[in-house]
């Protein structure tokens, strides 16, 4: 069996029963995905999706190969 790859995605998870979940960027490492999230808060589809008002939270999911090892939701620090 072939060796499998270790991910982390950052994903603006369904909020809404009418949305689809959006994956916004896959890392090698946790602190890479850690790292990228004040860019990835930055961009306009999320502003425009709500997440600038601090009504959306994103998902830090890591994965091993097809499996989900964990998920970790990630507030918006901005939120009051």
């Amino acid at each position: 069996m072939a060796d499998q790859a270790e991910t982390w995605i950052v994903v603006d998870p369904a909020q809404e029963p009418d949305e689809q979940s959006n994956i916004l960027g896959v890392y090698a490492s946790s602190d890479a995905a850690q790292d990228a999230l004040p860019g990835i808060r930055g961009n306009q589809r999320l502003v425009r999706n709500g997440f600038g008002s601090g009504r959306r939270s994103l998902e830090i999911q890591h994965w091993h190969g097809e499996e989900m090892i964990s998920a970790a939701e990630i507030e918006d620090p901005k939120q009051p």
